[in-house]
């Protein structure tokens, strides 16, 4: 036989190669957009209140301008995890200074035995907490109070500790004030 003549032919895989070098990266991130990759991470485990929140002293008070962790005192509930959240406030380590724990009554009832500190709001702020729902319909006796004295998130009696520590570290995290 006769020898068949080489072709001069050149190959088009490296440029394909190149291509999908390129798209790849493309279309894998938008799949993860699309996909709600990431997203998880910005929920609050509470329930935000109406913004600016509801005022919890009057300008006057002599609360310093740190981040406040605040149960509703009532004279017949006796909150079972106040140790435990005390105890989440200590592990705070660094950023303690930033955060006190605080016992909200009104004004013209006395504090009930708590190991925070209580502070006096008025009555109308009172009420006004005391009527807050959560998003499963449960009232609030939590709040994570900001350093304007507005309480800005609220958790039900039930709320697990850690929920409030991860909404707290979130806020101290992207947070100067306080």
């Amino acid at each position: 036989g006769v020898p068949m003549p080489k072709s001069n032919a050149t190959t088009l895989w490296p440029l394909y190669a190149i291509i999908v070098s390129f798209l790849a990266p493309i279309l894998l991130a938008y799949w993860l957009f699309f996909s709600g990759y990431g997203y998880n991470n910005t929920i609050n485990k509470g329930t935000l209140l109406a913004t600016p929140g509801i005022p919890v002293s009057n300008p006057t008070s002599k609360l310093p301008g740190k981040w406040i962790i605040a149960n509703l005192a009532t004279t017949d509930n006796i909150p079972k995890n106040l140790t435990t959240i005390s105890k989440r406030w200590a592990a705070l380590g660094k950023e303690q200074y930033r955060v006190l724990l605080a016992t909200l009554h009104p004004y013209n009832q006395p504090p009930k035995d708590s190991p925070w500190p209580s502070t006096p709001v008025t009555t109308a702020s009172w009420q006004k907490l005391s009527q807050q729902k959560t998003v499963d319909n449960q009232p609030c006796y939590y709040f994570l109070i900001d350093p304007s004295h507005h309480a800005i998130l609220c958790y039900p009696e039930t709320v697990t500790p850690k929920d409030i520590d991860t909404d707290l570290r979130k806020l101290l995290k992207y947070s100067r004030s306080g």
